[in-house]
């Protein structure tokens, strides 16, 4: 077991989802936005990242079979994009096909259709 702090660059204590992506890549949903680990640094997307909310549900990461990244907030639904991530843009971009809802969950069938369960 491996602990992760402050000094790692984990400034949060309150983590409410996990997930890993197919680069291996572990996602933290917390109170202040969702922190990226690579294996060596922790990265923190929050409302500069176009996160406008930071947020994060319980289960609210889920990286679907083709590689999206999925964020369930108390506002509403995010999807991160690499290529936006990697030339400095914003990272995030609301789901607009859904109000701004409060997620519980997001998950994903066989059929690959993505599911979003609201409070």
């Amino acid at each position: 077991m491996t602990y992760y702090s402050n000094p790692d660059g984990f400034i949060n204590n309150t983590v409410y989802a996990i997930n890993e992506d197919k680069n291996g890549n572990l996602w933290f949903g917390t109170d202040q936005g969702v922190y990226k680990y690579d294996g060596k640094t922790f990265r923190n997307y929050n409302q500069k990242d176009g996160l406008s909310y930071i947020d994060i549900t319980r289960k609210g990461i889920l990286v679907d079979k083709s590689g999206t990244i999925w964020v369930g907030t108390h506002g509403g639904v995010f999807r991160y994009d690499p290529f936006a991530d990697n030339i400095g843009g914003q990272s995030f971009s609301i789901f607009k096909q859904l109000p701004p809802i409060n997620v519980a969950g997001i998950m994903e069938d066989q059929s690959g259709n993505i599911w979003f369960a609201s409070v």
